[in-house]
């Protein structure tokens, strides 16, 4: 037997330095199995659609302060898209309250999209996929930081492109996001840090985060963005949107805020009137909004 396998086979005992070794290998490994995964948002979110309603039931009071503020502001519209819909409950709810009858809901998620409780049409698509449409939309909705879970600046940039193809001549867009100068969730001195680290080393990629969930024993953990005042003014300007109505809300209450620093943003914006509105074909509405499915 050689010295190696001889090292091996004895017993180890405390104090060893092949036992500790081994020890510390063992304890390597363990936390290496145990490092949560980063999956992307559309398997996070499969994770998360059976607990979907109480993670929502916990944040209630900011959801249906974004909700009210919606739907109050587009009684009468007659059509509604909601992009990174989830179950869609949050949809419907703004299409009951303003009484709009033609509603759409983007979600790639087929697990998230199979406990909406109601019926509605779904295009089965990533936000930056939305296809080419002879749709116009009176209202589309991007709520609960969806535009944070687009990873790069230049998908988030097409996919307010798209927004804004899509909606009619009068249509607005309504945009909350997760603010990252927010000391109210981030604490003071984490924000100080993040105003300062811009401040010197501005990047694209300052507010990139990971998001992570924990479902019972095991953690759900996908890519975020938290965003800036100044980041989300030039990404709606160069989609060619323009900002009509800006909301700080507490993000534990909902109760509107006076300082950007207490509180997540929400935007109504409509398109900037820089180029001729050209009318699309007339559509049947009842048809033409189940044309698009991608599996």
């Amino acid at each position: 037997m050689n010295q190696a396998a001889r090292l091996c086979s004895r017993p180890r005992e405390k104090g060893d330095r092949a036992f500790n070794c081994f020890q510390s290998c063992e304890t390597m490994k363990e936390r290496i199995h145990q490092e949560p995964k980063v999956t992307g948002a559309v398997t996070a979110y499969d994770a998360l659609a059976p607990f979907y309603k109480s993670i929502s039931a916990a944040r209630s009071p900011y959801l249906e302060a974004v909700e009210k503020i919606i739907a109050t502001g587009v009684r009468g519209a007659g059509s509604l898209l909601d992009i990174g819909a989830g179950d869609a409950t949050r949809t419907c709810i703004i299409a009951e309250t303003a009484g709009i009858q033609n509603v759409v809901a983007v979600e790639p998620s087929a697990a998230m999209r199979a406990r909406c409780e109601k019926k509605v049409h779904f295009w089965e698509c990533r936000a930056e996929e939305i296809p080419e449409t002879d749709l116009k939309f009176d209202v589309i909705v991007c709520l609960w930081n969806v535009l944070g879970h687009i990873q790069t600046t230049e998908e988030r940039l097409l996919t307010l492109a798209k927004a804004k193809r899509l909606l009619s001549p009068n249509g607005v867009m309504f945009v909350d996001v997760n603010h990252r100068y927010n000391a109210v969730v981030h604490g003071w001195s984490r924000t100080l840090w993040h105003m300062l680290r811009d401040y010197f080393f501005w990047s694209d990629t300052n507010g990139d985060v990971i998001v992570s969930w924990k479902i019972g024993s095991r953690p759900v953990c996908t890519h975020g963005h938290l965003f800036t005042q100044k980041e989300l003014k030039i990404l709606f300007q160069s989609a060619g949107f323009v900002i009509k109505g800006e909301w700080v809300l507490n993000y534990r209450t909902g109760t509107v805020c006076k300082s950007p620093l207490r509180g997540s943003l929400l935007y109504r914006l409509e398109a900037a009137q820089d180029e001729a509105y050209v009318p699309a074909p007339s559509v049947v509405w009842g048809n033409a909004a189940l044309t698009f499915r991608k599996r």
